[in-house]
């Protein structure tokens, strides 16, 4: 049973009035940070598509997955070597 002057979880509010407008405020706020996150992660994605395909292309030069990412973090990619290496790492999708 969902008290009165609750949102839907059944704990008081602050005010003891929640509205439409303070839930759409809230999931409007999200949105807008996600989407900055995605902005700011744009050159991240690039490098690592770049580097996985490097390495995909260019897997028999390579002893492992360590020799890879160290010669893609000097040269393919401006990245530390800890990132390319996670990327390799990674599950194919």
């Amino acid at each position: 049973m969902v008290m009165p002057n609750t949102i839907g979880s059944g704990y008081p509010t602050k005010s003891g009035r929640a509205t439409f407008l303070q839930a759409a405020e809230t999931k409007t706020k999200s949105l807008r940070g996600r989407k900055c996150a995605e902005a700011r992660h744009v050159d991240d994605k690039l490098h690592n598509k770049t580097a996985v395909q490097y390495y995909n292309d260019n897997i028999k030069k390579f002893k492992s997955k360590n020799a890879a990412a160290e010669f893609m973090a000097e040269n393919i990619v401006p990245e530390k070597y800890a990132a390319v290496r996670r990327w390799l790492s990674e599950p194919k999708t």
